[in-house]
């Protein structure tokens, strides 16, 4: 079993096909400490703050093509504590890779934040496309938002044996995506506040392109 023991990174964010793409059948396990956990150019805990830590890890199932897993970090908001559970099918064809599958956040802090999407992705070589389509009708929050799309973009290139750099470009885009009119507590400055939205993401009007660069770390060990 692979065991990645560490990893340190500026982003931080479940990657194409969850954690599960491995070549090997059986379980793996993962755990990283990001030195600040940002997904889709959002800030997941405090964002006035350019370092803080979080624990993140997970367990993952693969049989053949097909993988379940689980991946959890700890976060600002949502009760602090943020789980994804996910299964798809992966595959080859040729020199392509492509992927299909399920993933499910779950907060069990605060189920408003709930959010289930399908997704499928490509990559060949060091690129990979990968598209999320919302199918509940939450979109972390935002309500009226199933078939929100989000289409993101990579390239992974080894510098070193170890040492990884990740250049990830995302476009969002929310057709019907609008915040609850609750209010919701969030984190600022370590300082319990309020807020009018119960988005982790507020809508948007029209898809903006967020692009992020950061160069991983990691040791593996093998059981």
């Amino acid at each position: 079993m692979k065991k990645p023991m560490a990893a340190l990174a500026a982003f931080a964010c479940l990657p194409l096909a969850g954690a599960a793409a491995r070549a090997d059948d059986g379980l793996s396990a993962n755990v990283s400490l990001p030195s600040k956990y940002k997904c889709r150019g959002q800030d997941q805990s405090d964002p006035d703050k350019d370092v803080l830590p979080a624990i993140q890890g997970g367990f993952d199932y693969a049989l053949g093509s097909f993988y379940v897993g689980n991946w959890n970090s700890s976060i600002g908001f949502g009760g602090d504590t943020e789980m994804d559970f996910y299964g798809g099918y992966r595959g080859q064809a040729g020199k392509v890779g492509y992927d299909i599958g399920v993933l499910q956040y779950y907060y069990p802090g605060d189920s408003d934040y709930n959010t289930t999407e399908s997704y499928g992705g490509v990559s060949y070589g060091i690129a990979s496309a990968k598209l999320s389509y919302v199918v509940s009708d939450k979109y972390f929050g935002a309500t009226d938002s199933s078939g929100t799309l989000y289409l993101d973009l990579s390239a992974n290139y080894e510098i070193a044996k170890g040492l990884t750099s990740t250049a990830t470009s995302a476009s969002p885009n929310w057709p019907a995506a609008r915040p609850t009119a609750r209010t919701t507590p969030t984190t600022r400055a370590g300082r319990p506040t309020t807020s009018a939205t119960a988005s982790r993401w507020p809508a948007r009007s029209s898809a903006r392109t967020r692009t992020a660069i950061a160069i991983t770390a990691t040791s593996t060990s093998h059981a």
